[in-house]
């Protein structure tokens, strides 16, 4: 039996704007969820790759189309996440928790919708 790696590495998580609006994206701070640095505009067909250590929580707010989406990431392997997987549309279905304890919306493995939020509605979780 070969021992496990246990040194901290390094994982590459891509955003992709795949949309044909631009979206924001900004870092938010672990502990209170509140903004921690630049807004970042990603346009049309535009990615943002982000370095993360692979196993350690990140929280995000992206905002597309004047809905924001909270999003929890947590990788352990290089990911992408397309902007229009994180935001419904018309023709999506209905997207609910499976059960109480699980996020508003799973994207990808290690990458969760917590909340969506707009002027006229709040839905979080």
């Amino acid at each position: 039996m070969s021992p496990t790696c246990t040194l901290p590495y390094e994982v590459l998580f891509e955003f992709v704007n795949n949309t044909s609006e631009p979206t924001t994206m900004q870092v938010l701070r672990q502990d209170s969820g509140s903004p921690s640095g630049a807004t970042i505009l990603v346009h049309r067909g535009e990615n943002v790759s982000l370095v993360l250590t692979a196993g350690q929580p990140y929280k995000y707010a992206m905002k597309h189309k004047g809905v924001e989406a909270r999003v929890s990431v947590k990788l352990w392997n290089d990911t992408h996440c397309n902007i229009s997987d994180i935001f419904p549309t018309a023709s999506s279905p209905a997207r609910t928790p499976v059960r109480n304890d699980e996020p508003y919306v799973v994207v990808t493995e290690g990458v969760a919708v917590t909340s969506f939020a707009n002027g006229r509605m709040a839905a979080s979780r």
